[in-house]
């Protein structure tokens, strides 16, 4: 799996290492005690192989389709948004240094815990404020998401402009898919042309 995503991520013009040194398994371990969940496999040997890390290219990205995983009703008078594309900013790391540390993956996860669906884990930005999310939901396990920071969502205004309380499922307003796993989601990933 790493000489499969090294040779991806050669092709892509490679990654600037910012982490060093790297990460180990107890720490895998412990982030993932942390959150109290798992992390998928082929994320997890991303984050040993790699860490907190940038691309060398501008590297772009296209959801599998352009509305969110939720969609507003036309009686709710909410609009809804479509996604085209964005790139990839940083991927985020674990026990990193103090000039570092704004991209801590607990410290991140945390800040956006409560504020995206529930156990979305933010892996990486997209230079933006948007966040490339991977779900430990168990019906989409590993499946990797932007999120939309522009269109996030508020109980209270739910309540006011619709006169009921969010159900859970309108918390996917401004998550669209990308792909469903994190190893297909680095072989979608493009050279950004200029």
């Amino acid at each position: 799996m790493i000489q499969e995503m090294s040779l991806v991520i050669e092709k892509l013009g490679g990654l600037y290492e910012c982490q060093s040194p790297k990460i180990e398994e107890v720490d895998i371990l412990k982030f993932e005690s942390d959150i109290n969940a798992k992390i998928p496999k082929d994320y997890e040997k991303f984050l040993l192989e790699y860490g907190y890390c940038i691309f060398n290219e501008s590297i772009s990205f296209h959801p599998i389709k352009n509305s969110s995983e939720y969609n507003h009703t036309e009686c709710t008078g909410m609009m809804n948004h479509l996604f085209h594309g964005s790139q990839v900013g940083c991927f985020f790391g674990i026990n990193l240094d103090a000039e570092s540390s704004h991209n801590e993956l607990i410290d991140i996860y945390r800040t956006y815990y409560g504020r995206m669906p529930e156990n979305f884990l933010p892996i990486a930005d997209d230079g933006l404020g948007n966040k490339i999310c991977i779900s430990l939901n168990d019906e989409s396990f590993g499946y990797v998401y932007w999120w939309d920071h522009e269109n996030e969502w508020d109980e209270d205004n739910y309540f006011d402009d619709v006169g009921k309380n969010m159900p859970n499922e309108v918390k996917y307003q401004n998550v669209y898919l990308i792909s469903e796993s994190f190893t297909e989601f680095l072989t979608k990933l493009k050279i950004q042309e200029e």
